[in-house]
């Protein structure tokens, strides 16, 4: 099994997001997950990072 993790942390800072910006962001970091999660990290309220872990099952 092997893991791969990816943030939005990583990414330059642009700001406060809108609501349809951050939905997009967890969208994205949903499609195509086969087996895995995503954690949503909130401070003061705001969403503040996206972390995908994604699982490769080998049958």
């Amino acid at each position: 099994m092997s893991e791969r993790a990816s943030s939005i942390a990583d990414q330059p800072k642009a700001g406060r997001q809108s609501r349809g910006q951050l939905l997009d962001a967890i969208v994205a970091q949903l499609e195509g997950m086969s087996f895995g999660s995503l954690v949503i990290t909130v401070h003061d309220g705001r969403i503040v990072q996206l972390e995908r872990t994604e699982k490769t099952r080998l049958f």
